[in-house]
């Protein structure tokens, strides 16, 4: 696949690329603001790479971004909000100028690359939303 047509989202969750659900979830959402798109067509421009961990994902960005960047036109890392800090060795409360500042000290050449702080990953929403059902009968249309 030629650079122009890849888009690289770099996950700090765990999974299998072609099988992700916040990945599946992702596309529909771009799918939905698109909507001249498929979910299926945005999942084949839009590639996922769940790296296991915040501390993987900074890795892979510090070590690996010339080489998915030979094969994307733009990386997105999305990085839990809530551990970066201790990563970037950054008092608990740093802001976040100071915590994007902390990632280009790290990564070379950081063009085509965006950090995402998540402050409620997509987990968080959906225990929220679980715990309201609590008490709702399944059967209430």
């Amino acid at each position: 696949m030629s650079r122009d047509t890849r888009i690289v989202i770099l996950y700090e969750d765990s999974g299998h690329p072609e099988d992700f659900g916040p990945h599946e979830f992702v596309c529909a959402c771009i799918a939905d603001i698109k909507q001249e798109l498929t979910p299926w067509q945005i999942g084949k421009m839009v590639s996922a790479h769940p790296t296991n961990g915040n501390s993987k994902l900074l890795k892979t960005v510090s070590k690996d971004l010339e080489r998915l960047r030979s094969r994307a036109r733009h990386v997105f890392a999305v990085f839990d909000n809530d551990e970066v800090r201790r990563l970037l060795s950054l008092e608990a409360d740093a802001c976040r100028p100071e915590v994007l500042e902390a990632f280009a000290a790290r990564i070379p050449n950081p063009e085509h690359l965006t950090i995402n702080l998540v402050e409620e990953n997509t987990e968080t929403i959906l225990e929220k939303i679980a715990d309201e059902m609590s008490g709702i009968d399944a059967e209430t249309k």
